[in-house]
């Protein structure tokens, strides 16, 4: 039951909130996905009128206007292949668990989680446009198998 319901919290407005994008950028949004740190961001994938594709970051907040959206033309930044390749380049022995985008103080990111050569679980932000790391979690397991 907690898990439906933060399935349900995750995709709570999403609806909403392809809407007010396209209503008030008058582009079309494909995808909307969830990112929580201290505020809530919907994140859309969405075309322009000229087909080209970008990254929409939209607070969740009670009234939430234009000037609060932050908006990202995927030519200026790393593509996901690209920053999921360099991940895996730099780190050979690493299993990618998951891909997505993410914002933390108001910097568009990409998050990766992934269990590292050390068998780590890491959740590592990456900045869009130079692949730099901003922010790194590693978690220690204390034993290598449940017992």
């Amino acid at each position: 039951m907690l898990y439906r319901s933060i399935l349900e919290v995750k995709t709570e407005g999403a609806e909403e909130t392809e809407a007010l994008i396209s209503d008030t950028l008058e582009i079309e949004v494909n995808e909307v996905v969830f990112f929580q740190e201290k505020e809530g961001y919907h994140i859309a994938y969405a075309s322009d009128e000229k087909e080209q594709e970008v990254l929409i970051f939209v607070p969740l907040r009670e009234e939430v206007k234009k000037e609060d959206f932050i908006v990202v033309q995927t030519d200026d930044i790393l593509s996901q292949e690209e920053i999921e390749h360099n991940l895996l380049t730099d780190c050979i022995d690493c299993e990618l668990i998951n891909s997505s985008p993410a914002m933390i103080d108001q910097v568009p990111l990409w998050e990766l989680t992934y269990k590292d050569e050390a068998n780590r679980y890491t959740i590592e932000y990456i900045t869009l446009k130079d692949g730099e790391i901003y922010e790194q979690l590693r978690l220690y397991r204390k034993y290598s198998e449940r017992g």
